[in-house]
C-alpha cells in the first residue's frame, strides 16, 4: 500500500492527470525515466488482463497447495479446484504426488501425501475465494517425510501446551525480473546511487 501511495505521489508530481488507470511504471515518454531498465515495462499486459477477466463458477475455488520439497530449499505448488468455499485448511482434502520428482522418495512406492495446515487468500488469482494452502508432507505409511520439520516442531509444541512458544524467523528474499536480475536493476551494472 505504501509503495502505491509513493507511486501516486510521483505520478502527480510528474504531471499525470488521473492515476486510476496509470501503471506504476509507465513506458510513456514523460514518465520513461521511472524503471527504464526494467524489461517488464515493455511486456504486453493484455494476456494477464484476459485471464483476470475470465468468468468462473463462484462455487468453485482454486486451491494452490504449497510445500517445501526434499532439497529443503525449494517451494513446490500444485493446483486443485474444490467445490464450495473452505472455511479452514481442515475443510480441504489431503492430496498426493510423486515424491521421486521432488527428492522426497525413491522409485517404487513414491507417493507423498500433502496435509493442509494453513490457508490464506491467494492475491495472485482472479477468484474471490481462491486460496494458497500451506501443507506438510507425509510418507504412505503415515510417518512424516524426511524434510517435514514442522512435524517435529508441532510434536514439541503439543508436549508443552502450558508454555507459549516464541519463534524467531529471518526472511531474506530478492525480487527478480524476467531475465533473472534483481528487479529494477540495469543490465550488466549496479543502480546509480
Amino acid at each position: 500500500m505504501s509503495l502505491r501511495c509513493i507511486g501516486v505521489m510521483m505520478l502527480k508530481q510528474l504531471g499525470a492527470k488521473s492515476v486510476a488507470n496509470v501503471r506504476m511504471l509507465s513506458t510513456s515518454q514523460k514518465l520513461k525515466k521511472i524503471g527504464e531498465h526494467v524489461p517488464n515495462n515493455y511486456l504486453d499486459k493484455s494476456i494477464i488482463n484476459r485471464y483476470k477477466n475470465l468468468k468462473y463458477d463462484s462455487n468453485k475455488v482454486q486451491a494452490t497447495y504449497l510445500w517445501i520439497d526434499g532439497a529443503g530449499e525449494n517451494i513446490r505448488l500444485k493446483d486443485r479446484v474444490v467445490n464450495g468455499v473452505p472455511k479452514s485448511a481442515t475443510d480441504l482434502p489431503k492430496w498426493s504426488y510423486d515424491g521421486s520428482s521432488t527428492y522426497q522418495a525413491l522409485g517404487g512406492n513414491s507417493d507423498i501425501i500433502l496435509h493442509p495446515r494453513a490457508m490464506y487468500r491467494d492475491p495472485f488469482k482472479a477468484g474471490k475465494h481462491d486460496v494458497i494452502v500451506m501443507c506438510d508432507t507425509y510418507k504412505p505409511d503415515g510417518g512424516p517425510s524426511d524434510t517435514n520439520h514442522r512435524y517435529a516442531l508441532q510434536s514439541t509444541v503439543d508436549k508443552t501446551t502450558q508454555h507459549e512458544p516464541w519463534f524467531g524467523i529471518e526472511q531474506e528474499y530478492t525480487l527478480l525480473d524476467t531475465d533473472g536480475r534483481p528487479f529494477g536493476w540495469p543490465a550488466n551494472s549496479f543502480p546509480e546511487r
